[in-house]
């Protein structure tokens, strides 16, 4: 490639191995599926931030158990089908877990009514849309505190019954999630 690139020219290179920090958003989806699948997951090139522990911690949550190895691998041992879903789960500040969890607590909450809370700035940001796609797969999303939008804290209840939905990809790929 650097060669494709500066052809005879002699950039300043490195010549080591550069370890680019994980998309938080890919992290956090590998995260939950790893804790969601059965047996032992091995993700490597982890970069901690908040959105990522906060997903970790939603996993052990859920049952799984999870370390770091060397630094920048995640084990994860997975729980598969026999997942449980606390009463109250937090999110940390991540919309993107939000909307990710939104459909996995009605579809693990055997019809209860499963909490979903932030922090930070996350009960400020409205879910667009949420409630209505959810409503379409017989969830209801209900917030906590009266408000025109959806917001966390939030309650969902379902179950999670098979549907079409369509769902405008324009505001970002997290409620496609």
């Amino acid at each position: 490639m650097l060669t494709a690139v500066y052809g005879d020219r002699k950039p300043l290179h490195c010549d080591t191995a550069l370890n680019m920090p994980a998309s938080k958003s890919f992290a956090q989806r590998a995260i939950i599926a790893a804790a969601l699948a059965e047996g032992e997951s091995r993700l490597g090139g982890y970069s901690p931030c908040g959105d990522n522990e906060a997903a970790i911690e939603v996993a052990k949550a859920l049952g799984a158990k999870v370390r770091i190895e060397d630094g920048s691998t995640l084990i994860i041992e997975g729980i598969g089908l026999s997942a449980n879903i606390p009463e109250k789960i937090n999110v940390g500040e991540s919309g993107l877990l939000t909307r990710l969890l939104i459909p996995l607590a009605a579809a693990l909450g055997n019809g209860n009514q499963i909490e979903i809370d932030g922090v930070g700035t996350l009960p400020t940001r409205p879910l667009k849309g949420a409630a209505e796609i959810m409503a379409g797969f017989g969830t209801v999303l209900r917030p906590l505190y009266p408000e025109p939008e959806v917001h966390v804290p939030l309650t969902v209840q379902g179950p999670l019954l098979s549907g079409k939905a369509s769902v405008s990809g324009k505001g970002g790929s997290q409620l496609i999630s």
